[in-house]
């Protein structure tokens, strides 16, 4: 294809466009307070890919991605006609799936090209800190730009709708860091990962990102276990047990993961009977699951689930009818709405993750797998960018230019 434009001017465009694409997919919730995820990235990720299809400069995505692709497509089409409904729903869902594929390939190019985006992500992380600071004096400073329906009990949003997007947020893209140091960070990158995790804890109070992290150590504990580093694991163990310690004596027991420890401690499953927000993390899991085996394996499309959420009154200690309610889990919307086509694209990715895997990325990519199954939205992109550095083993990243 011949060039439009002059290689210079191509070459800036595209370098704007990237730019502008990594910027949007650290702000995902900041654009209009009436919806919660925001299509700027999904929007600058088009323009960038096309930009470098108009360059000579896009190179061809591996037929994993191509696979999982087709049965996204595939999915949603027989979705859509088994559910015979079209609205905003079902085409804000549709641009989620067709966005994770934008946003790989965005970021593999954008990592092939411009290298780790690592001081834009350090400005990020201390630019969420501060606004969740500054929330704690002036709740609404950001609510002409991000719609917020967490109360200020449950913790401060930041730049996003919730406390928990807010400490999601930080967990990804400390992951990243850490993924791109080698997870040998230095005295400025300790610094900024151990401010986001007094901001998981003091500022987001998320218990669910706070699962995260016992998550991830447990997942570290089994990596020392099998690289046979017995004396490391007795200490990392050790230092585990008395950062809990110390959390419950300077965590306020009015914290909600202070809360959330002492009901599971005192009251076991229960917990899923006596608190609705913890009902609802596992009835997204549950439940779409449930729909999928009646469903057969097949599509549920984009505004069934809603009436399935319905019939499950007599499952539910919580039961709060919502008539197009959207399923909270980024990979069970996927099985539950897209039905085998989203399972079969589901393992596609995992599959591509898993290509010539180290025993530590192994870990990492079921680690990443296993959280996806939370309340994950599929217009976040941080996930995304996780699965490509995982998947590139840091070969692909040249430098860290921006």
């Amino acid at each position: 294809m011949k060039n439009l434009f002059p290689a210079s001017f191509l070459e800036r465009l595209i370098s704007v466009f990237g730019f502008l694409f990594i910027i949007a997919s650290l702000n995902p919730f900041f654009g209009f307070p009436q919806f919660d995820s925001q299509p700027f990235s999904t929007i600058f990720a088009f323009f960038f890919l096309f930009l470098l299809l108009i360059a000579g400069k896009f190179f061809r995505p591996e037929r994993e991605l191509i696979y999982s692709l087709c049965f996204i497509v595939a999915g949603c089409f027989v979705g859509i006609l088994l559910d015979n409904h079209l609205n905003l729903m079902s085409l804000r869902a549709i641009a989620g799936y067709c966005s994770i594929f934008l946003y790989y390939l965005a970021y593999e190019h954008y990592l092939r090209y411009f290298g780790f985006p690592l001081k834009i992500f350090q400005f990020f992380v201390l630019a969420w800190i501060l606004v969740g600071i500054l929330q704690l004096i002036e709740p609404s400073i950001v609510s002409n730009f991000v719609a917020q329906r967490s109360s200020a009990d449950r913790g401060v949003t930041s730049l996003s709708p919730e406390a928990t997007h807010f400490g999601i947020f930080l967990f990804f893209s400390s992951w990243l860091i850490l993924i791109f140091k080698n997870y040998k960070a230095d005295k400025v990158n300790l610094l900024i990962l151990l401010s986001a995790l007094l901001s998981i804890l003091f500022l987001a109070k998320s218990s669910m990102t706070f699962l995260f992290i016992v998550i991830a150590f447990f997942f570290y504990c089994a990596y020392l276990f099998i690289r046979k580093r017995y004396l490391q694991l007795f200490i990392i163990n050790y230092i585990f047990i008395l950062l809990c310690m110390l959390s419950i004596v300077f965590i306020s027991p009015d914290n909600r993961i202070f809360f959330i420890i002492l009901k599971i401690l005192s009251e076991g499953f229960y917990l899923f009977h006596s608190d609705e927000s913890a009902f609802s993390r596992l009835s997204d899991i549950i439940f779409p699951f449930i729909g999928l085996i009646e469903n057969h394996l097949l599509p549920g499309g984009f505004t069934s689930f809603g009436k399935k959420f319905y019939m499950f009154y007599d499952l539910m200690f919580w039961p709060t009818y919502q008539d197009g309610k959207k399923i909270m889990s980024w990979t069970m919307s996927m099985w539950y709405e897209l039905g085998f086509f989203g399972l079969i694209a589901w393992l596609y990715l995992l599959k591509l993750s898993l290509i010539k895997a180290s025993n530590r990325s192994i870990l990492e990519t079921f680690f990443l797998f296993l959280l996806l199954f939370s309340a994950i939205p599929a217009l976040f992109p941080l996930p995304i960018m996780v699965m490509v550095l995982l998947k590139s083993g840091n070969k692909i990243i040249v430098t860290s230019k921006a």
